[in-house]
Formats: structure tokens, sequence, C-alpha cells
């Protein structure tokens, strides 16, 4: 079972913000024992968080790169992240940008990752790159002889891919890459990422106590729970970590969920059900997609740092490899397919 990634305790309060009000001094051409200066670096440093807070673009930006970072720990392959991008770089060739990720996987493979989000007003349009951009990122991968890779978060379908840096043609004006060849290009099966089905429908059933009265109104069902259980088609699953899995898939996979439907007979309540279910069914196959690891995980991130109001927080207080599920190597009442699917030709 792969280990569980962690985040290594740092005091950003005391180390960045010191670093931070060097640089302002430093621009500002001043010292340190100047005690004119911290009113300004405080009044600058208010207007740009509500700059940075007022800019849509940016806040899903970070937002999308720090998500893919826990998606990348949730999913069970990697044993070190780092962000790559933080703090100076000296270079005899300034020509280069570091990419947001160094990632080390368990079987000892270490690339580089550059993260990206695409959420265009036409959802079949192509992620397009800044040529000096993109040939930034590939300097600074040749420099340090590792591979890049990039990550697009197609968030109109919650969509991962990964994509090896050198598929995309730097050498065009306006390089670009659409999501149909970026699917078939998907290394994301490198970090872990499986394709999950199951037999429809999951059901998570609510039974009253029957030593408890039952109220019902036109509009209102009050009731005691009783017990709760969680079917896979029409079998009961039995094992704690089977009936975790399958809410997991519930929750955060792609079939839509019902609201709450009382099973009356003889104006006796017997149960409330909540069923997750394909909207269509694949004719004589056992078995409907849920739907990809990483779009799971994503969903979890996504309840865990937006809301109706938009963005509540660029990333969860949660640890960064916990918003995954631990996938058994066989279950006995959860019908459970897993499918790899890894990069063409």
């Amino acid at each position: 079972m792969a280990k569980e990634l962690k985040r290594i305790p740092r005091n950003p309060e005391k180390f960045e913000s010191i670093d931070l009000f060097h640089a302002f001094v430093n621009r500002q051409a001043l010292k340190l024992s100047d005690q004119t200066i911290e009113q300004a670096f405080v009044r600058t440093l208010s207007n740009e968080i509500n700059r940075s807070k007022a800019n849509p673009i940016l806040i899903h930006g970070r937002r999308t790169e720090s998500m893919f970072g826990y998606v990348a720990a949730s999913l069970g392959k990697c044993v070190v992240i780092k962000q790559e991008d933080k703090g100076d770089v000296y270079a005899v060739d300034t020509g280069m940008q570091p990419p947001d990720y160094r990632i080390i996987l368990d079987n000892g493979y270490e690339f580089l990752a550059e993260v990206k989000n695409h959420h265009p007003r036409d959802p079949t349009a192509p992620y397009r790159f800044r040529k000096t951009y993109l040939t930034s990122l590939l300097k600074y991968a040749e420099v340090f002889n590792r591979d890049l890779k990039i990550a697009i978060y197609w968030s109109q379908w919650n969509i991962w891919t990964l994509i090896a840096a050198q598929e995309i043609d730097a050498n065009k004006t306006k390089p670009s890459i659409s999501l149909p060849l970026a699917a078939k290009l998907n290394e994301m099966s490198l970090l872990g990422d499986q394709s999950i089905a199951t037999t429809p429908p999951l059901v998570w059933r609510l039974r009253p106590d029957p030593q408890k009265p039952v109220a019902f109104s036109d509009s209102h069902l009050d009731f005691t729970i009783g017990a709760v259980e969680l079917y896979c088609g029409d079998t009961l699953i039995q094992d704690t970590s089977e009936r975790n899995l399958a809410l997991y898939l519930m929750f955060f996979g792609r079939w839509p969920a019902s609201d709450p439907q009382p099973r009356i007979r003889n104006d006796i309540l017997e149960a409330v059900d909540i069923v997750a279910t394909p909207d269509t069914r694949t004719p004589n196959q056992p078995f409907e997609f849920v739907g990809d690891l990483s779009g799971m995980i994503s969903r979890y991130y996504n309840f865990l740092t937006t809301s109706e109001g938009g963005v509540e927080r660029l990333q969860p207080a949660h640890e960064p490899g916990t918003l995954g599920v631990v996938m058994p190597s066989t279950c006995v009442y959860l019908k459970l397919w897993r499918f790899t699917i890894r990069r063409g030709p």
C-alpha cells in the first residue's frame, strides 16, 4: 500500500514574510533599518492582495496549481512533490522559467510538471501556449536534465491530462493542444490514475428505528435512523471498507444522485433511499464508468475549497495525500472494475 504524503512543516509567516519584505526594500533601494518603510510595505501588500482577490484568472489558476499537487499526492504513486517555482533562481541564461512542481515517483522516476487551468468560453477550444513561455520551461528542464510534462485541468469536464511537453510543437507561432489529442497522449496513469466502473445503481439506504415514532405530513417526514445500508446493484455491501468506497464513489463520482426517496408500504416507512446511477446504461454491459480517480479527488478538492459564492480558499487544511480512497485488490460485495489507461503511440 502506498504511503500517505504529508506536508513537511514550515513557518511561512516567519521566513517568507521577511523574504518578501526584503525584496520590497531592495526594490525601493532602501534599508531594513528604515523606520518608515514598514507602513509602505503593509500598504503595498494590502493593495496587491486586494488586486489578486479581484482577479478570477489568478485565483482559479493558483487554486488549480495547488489542486494538482493534492491530486498527485492522493493517487498513490508519488514519494515527493515539491513546488519548484518558489524562491530565487540564479542562472547564466535568464530566459528560463521554473515549472510549478518537481515530482519523484515510487519507481524513482523524476520529472518536472507545469500546471494549467483551461476554462474557455468555447469548450472545444484547444489550450494555447505563449511560445516564449513554453520555450522558457523547456530550457529549464533541459538544464536540469529532467522531462517536462504539462498538466492541464479541463475544468468544464473535470478532466486532468498530463502530457509530455515535447508533444507540443514549440516551434509553431501559437503552440496548442486539444482535449482529444491530450486524452490520447495522457500520462496521468504514471501518478496512479485509473478509471473506475461498477454496477449501478449505488444506493444509500436509511432504515428507521422501529422503536421510535415516524411522523408524516404533506411536506415533512420525521424519523430516527436505526440502520444505514449501502447497495451495489441488488447486493448489500457488508464490508466496512467497501461501504466507504461505495460512498466515495457516490459523493465524488460522475453519476447524479437522487433526492431522498421514501419507500413506503402499507403506510409504513421502510426506508429512505438516495440513489446514484448513470443517466444512460450501456446494453449488455454489467458495469458503467463512475469516473477517473483524479476527477473524484478534484471534486473532493472543489467541495473543500469552493461554495456557491466562489472560491473560499486556495487549498484545504487537509494533508495533501488524504483526498483519495484506498482501492482494495479484491472486493466481495462491491462489484468493481479498474482500468489503467496508458498513452497511445
